[in-house]
């Protein structure tokens, strides 16, 4: 067998389930966590990945702690602001909200 290079990536990953732990209990599974690796590609992805994930929750933590920069996260702010344009009705009574995705 033969160790790893670098274990940084792992203790990361670690670190982040860990975080991600601790907000579900403490906030009883109503709060969801992501952290962000930065505020560019990477980051956004991590976003989309993580937040819609868990886009049932009543909130979110975003955590930018130590990421390693980027731009402005104006991306960001503007999925946590979408707001319902409308509603399709369907045949078995559920409404489904439109962006369904954020909301």
């Amino acid at each position: 067998m033969v160790p790893i290079a670098d274990e940084t990536a792992l203790r990361t990953r670690a670190w982040i389930e860990d975080n991600r732990r601790k907000v579900d209990e403490l906030s009883g599974g109503r709060l969801a966590y992501v952290w962000l690796p930065n505020t560019a590609g990477p980051g956004y992805t991590a976003f989309n990945r993580y937040y819609y994930a868990q886009q049932e929750k009543e909130g979110a933590i975003i955590d930018e702690r130590y990421n390693r920069g980027g731009q402005i996260a104006d991306y960001i702010v503007n999925e946590l602001d979408l707001k319902p344009m409308g509603w399709f009705a369907q045949r078995d009574g559920k409404e489904v909200p439109s962006p369904a995705a954020g909301l």
